[in-house]
């Protein structure tokens, strides 16, 4: 069946920036590239990060030493070690018992895809699961069961563990898919143990579909935008940070939430007037409230960038900004149960990186004043815009 979703787009409600919050921010280590760093909050409110470094200071670009890095805070420092030699983190989350499961790819095997469980004595255990030269996400069910969503060339795959090997199937996409691709793909699954898989085609079309594995539905198709991440609430509704203008020199970052029956949209930057640049990255992260967390970084040089925080409360959003001068690229963003946010992110610290080197890692976090609205409470106002197309 056949069935339209009306897209929209506000004229949003912007607060002036917010100085008076004071982020606490250490740098974690130099020697990391962009976009390898996850983070994740355990039972107890203490985060957990993984990362990759990299060192070519006497080696050529060909070879490159690599080491995936694990660490936690025990509540007054932080224990970091290597997990993995010669590998590169692809995507990392903690289980109920907050043990730690993370997808990698050997450095010198760059079409593998692996997954590694680290559990009280036996330290880590790892498998390969497929060969894989695309994206890839990993999510884990109610029974804290790993899959994965990953592209393989000019497939869509799906892969679920059942306990002493892994189920991988072909997932039909919405479109033909023209291989191998890289581009962004989010597995989430929901309270009912159905997976959301989103990802971008074409650099510029984003699509959604839902399914058990096995069956799969395309809820919607978003033509002219670039997924940047997605997340679901307590009700299993994604929200996601994407980009329109996809490619374009001027590019705007956005955010959407589904409500039940449609698409709500609105800008979510500060100003550009007042704050401006190139939008780089964004990830997002939903509070206990439902309400939306986004980190998101702007590029002003080449060896300077403002990484920015922003949180919808009631129907406003407010802004903060982490670190104005120094930042690249946003990593990553998790809540804790007092709905604070913790982030990675990747900087210059005040010059421009050597490719030989990489970026330096650090971790920020900030104590917020608690706000009592949730999403449901203060819907958004909106305009209608744009109609997709999906089919359920």
């Amino acid at each position: 069946m056949l069935v339209l979703a009306m897209l929209f787009s506000v004229f949003p409600s912007v607060a002036p920036l917010d100085t008076s919050t004071s982020w606490s921010v250490q740098t974690l280590s130099d020697y990391a590239t962009r976009d390898s760093g996850r983070v994740a909050i355990d039972s107890k409110d203490n985060p957990h990060v993984v990362y990759h470094i990299r060192d070519l200071t006497n080696l050529s670009l060909s070879e490159a030493f690599y080491e995936l890095k694990y660490g936690s805070w025990d509540g007054s420092s932080w224990n970091i070690s290597t997990a993995f030699q010669y590998a590169l983190v692809l995507d990392f989350v903690l289980d109920s018992n907050d043990n730690p499961h993370l997808l990698y790819r050997k450095s010198e095997e760059r079409d593998n895809l692996s997954y590694a469980k680290l559990t009280e004595g036996k330290g880590w255990v790892s498998q390969t699961i497929d060969s894989n030269d695309g994206g890839v996400s990993l999510a884990l069910d109610s029974a804290d069961t790993p899959h994965v969503a990953y592209f393989a060339g000019a497939q869509l795959k799906y892969a679920s563990y059942n306990g002493t090997s892994w189920d991988i199937r072909l997932v039909d996409p919405p479109e033909p898919l023209e291989g191998p691709l890289t581009t962004r793909i989010i597995l989430e699954i929901d309270q009912n143990d159905i997976a959301h898989i989103m990802y971008t085609t074409g650099d510029s079309h984003i699509n959604y579909i839902v399914g058990d594995g096995v069956n799969w539905n395309v809820l919607t198709f978003f033509e002219g935008y670039k997924l940047k991440d997605m997340v679901l609430d307590s009700k299993g509704y994604p929200h996601i940070a994407y980009l329109d203008n996809a490619g374009a020199s001027i590019r705007r970052q956005r955010y959407a939430r589904w409500n039940g029956n449609s698409w709500d949209s609105q800008n979510f930057q500060v100003p550009e007037f007042d704050y401006g640049g190139y939008y780089m990255d964004a990830k997002i992260a939903i509070d206990s409230r439902d309400r939306p967390h986004i980190s998101y970084s702007i590029e002003i040089t080449g060896s300077s960038g403002n990484l920015m925080y922003a949180s919808l409360r009631g129907n406003e959003w407010e802004f903060q900004s982490i670190d104005p001068e120094n930042a690249y690229w946003a990593g990553s963003i998790a809540v804790d149960s007092n709905n604070n946010p913790h982030v990675l992110y990747f900087s210059f610290e005040g010059q421009p990186r050597h490719y030989k080197t990489g970026y330096f890692i650090n971790y920020a976090t900030a104590d917020l004043p608690e706000v009592s609205e949730t999403v449901s409470d203060s819907p958004l106002l909106l305009i209608p815009a744009a109609v997709t197309a999906g089919v359920v």
